[in-house]
């Protein structure tokens, strides 16, 4: 009966620890519970509070003293930079006038001088004789006179130039005596290769009448099969009789070359034939050039 008893004691106070083990445990599992309930209301807190942070309205105080400040500034310096430039311009006029007055006052010492020197000689030549004075007198006039007679022929020469009126000039369309040169062959250098980008030309008209060029081709040595058309600018495509012009023409699109084909480039042949509007050859010329740096 004790054994009985006993076991029946262990057994009461086994489920005695067995419900205090799961008690305790409950309240474990509780008191995590409310720790990760604590963490994540802190960390939403936390958030929220960012979100407010950002949300939050920036106000900047501005103090009209301090702009008025700064305007002021601001147009003290305008006004001694523009007083600088005005200073500078007032030099160089006050220069000017100042070297006009000297030349307008030496022509004025000149002119007494030679005031006092005739008036001189008249009052020795009037206590000698009044006939070499009349003589004297005479002879300086006439000189006066054919002076300023041929210094004003002179200046209307020179003011006014006799101008040619080539408006109604016929134009020609057989060419003997036009010539184009070369002046310059502008290109790019691209270490191993070239590009032609640029004409520098003169045409120069020696006919009878007006010319009418339109287009120049392009030709270089070592490129037999292909012509670069060049079209001339406005300015180019009317030239008078007796007159030349001299511009530099874009080349469309540029012409490429290289020494493995066209050969060496120090001394390459560059050929422009000049075309009329009608297709008519008006002139060709062909030079070497150097088109390698």
């Amino acid at each position: 009966m004790n054994e009985e008893a006993q076991k029946i004691i262990d057994e009461i106070d086994q489920e005695h620890e067995d419900k205090v083990m799961q008690r305790e445990n409950l309240k474990s599992k509780k008191q995590e519970k409310q720790i990760k309930k604590n963490t994540n209301a802190e960390t939403s807190q936390e958030d929220s509070q960012k979100v407010h942070k950002l949300d939050r309205e920036i106000h900047i105080k501005v103090r009209p003293k301090t702009i008025l400040k700064s305007m002021m500034w601001i147009v003290i310096f305008s006004l001694v930079f523009f007083a600088g430039r005005w200073s500078v311009d007032g030099i160089n006029t006050t220069g000017l006038v100042t070297a006009d007055n000297v030349v307008k006052e030496t022509a004025a010492e000149e002119f007494s001088l030679s005031e006092f020197v005739n008036g001189a000689s008249g009052t020795t030549a009037n206590t000698n004789s009044e006939t070499i004075t009349t003589e004297t007198n005479i002879v300086e006039s006439t000189t006066e006179n054919q002076l300023s007679g041929s210094t004003i022929s002179e200046v209307n020469e020179a003011v006014t130039p006799v101008v040619e009126d080539k408006s109604n000039e016929a134009i020609v369309t057989t060419y003997n005596n036009v010539d184009v040169t070369i002046k310059k062959v502008l290109f790019d250098w691209k270490e191993t290769w070239g590009k032609i980008t640029k004409i520098e030309y003169k045409i120069i008209n020696n006919e009878a009448g007006t010319i009418k060029p339109d287009h120049f081709t392009l030709l270089l040595e070592g490129y037999p099969d292909f012509e670069k058309v060049i079209p001339l600018p406005p300015g180019s495509t009317t030239v008078r009789s007796k007159t030349a012009i001299e511009t530099v023409v874009d080349v469309p699109g540029g012409f490429a070359y290289n020494e493995i084909t066209a050969g060496d480039l120090s001394s390459l042949l560059v050929t422009l034939v000049l075309y009329d509007n009608e297709g008519r050859v008006i002139d060709t010329i062909a030079e070497t050039h150097n088109l390698i740096e």
